[in-house]
């Protein structure tokens, strides 16, 4: 048995997009005029975003059949796009399809009243790559030098950035701080599931970065190369070389090519760069 959603849910639906496809690469529109002059067409379906009956596309045993049928569980689409989301499964998740509901309910929100909508609709987020060199200092494990980096995003585009997003590569020589940002494991966006390769964060319902804002998502560490007493002079040291063994080391940390794909909803990723040159310190024996 479906729960299937009642009239007045499809209508609030279709009006709360405008009559337009809530995928942001279709935004089709989906009514308009018959030849009939007093007929409509309507190629728009209020589409669930769990299945309506077990067996179905992403279906949820948890909900009720009221909330089955409910607006929540509802997004608007043209027929293509509507039969395109049960297709691949994987990509279009129940995550996926409510931003889209939200980005699609947001771009109408902004172009009520306005002269000329179409100029607010292709308004978008623009993610900007963050990382600033936060110094060098002891690892909280080892005591051992690191070098440490704040990894963001800012929203310079003119549409609030929803489910943020930003994976790279761990051949970079990066690793994630598990204390967090601050050393009381907090983060800015969760991470994502681990994945051999990459490293990444994704932002969930409840994680958005304004316009003109920025968001501090961790701190990343890179580790150094113990070079014993190479390169240290005896003048700055005059008492190095003790006899159970040196008083300090260099350490060398290699040069950071940052390179991180960057993403939110209703926008295609793009990939960010930044560099960071070699450095070296002096750092005294543990």
């Amino acid at each position: 048995m479906r729960d299937d959603f009642p009239i007045d849910v499809k209508r609030s639906l279709a009006l709360r997009v405008r009559h337009t496809c809530s995928n942001p690469d279709c935004l089709a529109p989906t009514a308009g005029p018959q030849d009939d002059p007093s007929g409509t067409v309507n190629i728009g379906v209020a589409a669930h975003i769990t299945a309506a009956a077990s067996g179905g596309k992403r279906f949820d045993p948890n909900l009720t059949p009221e909330q089955r049928g409910s607006i929540d569980n509802g997004i608007w689409l043209c027929q293509n796009c509507a039969k395109l989301i049960d297709s691949d499964l994987s990509r279009f998740t129940e995550a996926l399809l409510r931003a889209w509901k939200l980005v699609a309910e947001d771009r109408a929100r902004l172009s009520l009243g306005k002269t000329s909508p179409s100029e607010r609709i292709i308004e978008s987020p623009i993610l900007e790559l963050v990382l600033e060199l936060d110094g060098i200092g002891p690892d909280t494990y080892t005591q051992m030098p690191v070098r440490r980096f704040l990894l963001g995003l800012k929203n310079t585009g003119k549409a609030m950035a929803k489910f943020p997003g930003i994976r790279f590569d761990r051949a970079l020589g990066l690793s994630v701080d598990p204390f967090g940002i601050d050393g009381n494991f907090g983060f800015g966006l969760p991470q994502s599931p681990s994945q051999q390769a990459v490293i990444g964060f994704r932002g969930g319902n409840d994680h958005v970065i304004h316009i003109d804002e920025g968001l501090t998502i961790g701190r990343l560490l890179q580790q150094g190369d113990n070079k014993g007493v190479e390169g240290i002079k005896v003048a700055d040291y005059p008492n190095i070389h003790r006899p159970d063994g040196p008083t300090h080391h260099r350490w060398e940390f290699k040069a950071i090519n940052f390179r991180g794909e960057i993403s939110a909803e209703g926008i295609a990723a793009t990939v960010a760069q930044k560099e960071f040159p070699s450095e070296s310190v002096v750092w005294a024996r543990r």
